[in-house]
């Protein structure tokens, strides 16, 4: 259900920023007495972060269950028809690396949400979906009940991935690393994007560093990956085979070991 076609309710609300302690009884509520919330407080706390990405029209973050979903970094207003954005999985650790590496740290700041709207108690917000909405000089709240939102509306289908094991890719990467010089200062993480196409009988092309200084670390995962590309499977929605984008995140342990991860969910954003 689209956002424009919820009703935005007039409430009574005392609420807090996790910095602050409760000091008001938690109300009584009923499980479906909640259609939405919409509130918008000003507030400066990223001006640096919009001074550092003076291109970034605003931010838009996903909670579920207290916990970051799904972050979008919109280049044009809330009113573009088809606004340009990059969309990030926060539980993914190669998109909160890449958000990180490329935008810098966003002061992400989670109420605590409690009222009650002509007498119906209101269920806590932990129980809920937040969007927030972070502009230059406002924060905006967006809440409404888990069962109103479609969850294919950000992730859709199985994402692309690698056929083989990536245990023994991370095997292999070690090993090429061991003889390799001047490993010293590089990079212990680093994230690369590829395409994984079916016209090319799913071969993973356009392999492409971006997270990450260039390095000896880098150069070799790229190379085990240029040998490896017709071991990738596409992403699939409705039972099609899709071309796609995924990202690869790959760390360097203390040990010498390396951890990889590839895209867990395929996001609207990636499809071609």
């Amino acid at each position: 259900m689209k956002l424009a076609n919820y009703i935005l309710l007039i409430i009574f609300l005392s609420f807090s920023l996790d910095t602050f302690a409760q000091t008001s009884p938690e109300p009584k509520y009923e499980e479906n007495s909640l259609i939405s919330i919409y509130m918008t407080f000003p507030d400066t706390s990223n001006a640096t972060f919009f001074e550092r990405n003076p291109e970034v029209d605003h931010v838009v973050l996903l909670y579920k269950d207290r916990k970051p979903q799904f972050l979008f970094v919109s280049y044009d207003s809330l009113t573009a028809p088809k606004p340009k954005m990059d969309r990030y999985d926060m539980l993914f650790d190669g998109d909160a690396f890449l958000l990180n590496y490329k935008h810098g740290a966003i002061n992400f700041l989670v109420p605590t949400i409690n009222g009650h709207y002509q007498g119906v108690g209101m269920r806590p917000f932990h129980r809920d979906h937040l969007f927030t909405t972070i502009k230059r000089d406002s924060i905006i709240y967006i809440l409404w009940p888990k069962e109103e939102i479609e969850a294919d509306v950000i992730a859709i289908g199985i994402p692309p991935g690698y056929a083989g094991d990536l245990a023994d890719f991370e095997v292999a990467v070690g090993k090429s690393l061991a003889v390799e010089k001047n490993t010293n200062n590089v990079d212990s993480i680093v994230v690369f994007e590829g395409i994984v196409g079916v016209e090319t009988t799913n071969e993973l092309t356009d392999i492409r560093l971006v997270a990450g200084e260039k390095s000896a670390f880098s150069n070799v995962i790229k190379n085990e990956l240029e040998k490896k590309t017709n071991l990738w499977q596409p992403a699939h929605v409705d039972n099609r085979s899709i071309k796609s984008r995924v990202r690869i995140y790959a760390r360097l342990n203390s040990n010498g070991s390396v951890t990889f991860k590839t895209t867990p969910k395929q996001l609207t954003y990636d499809l071609f």
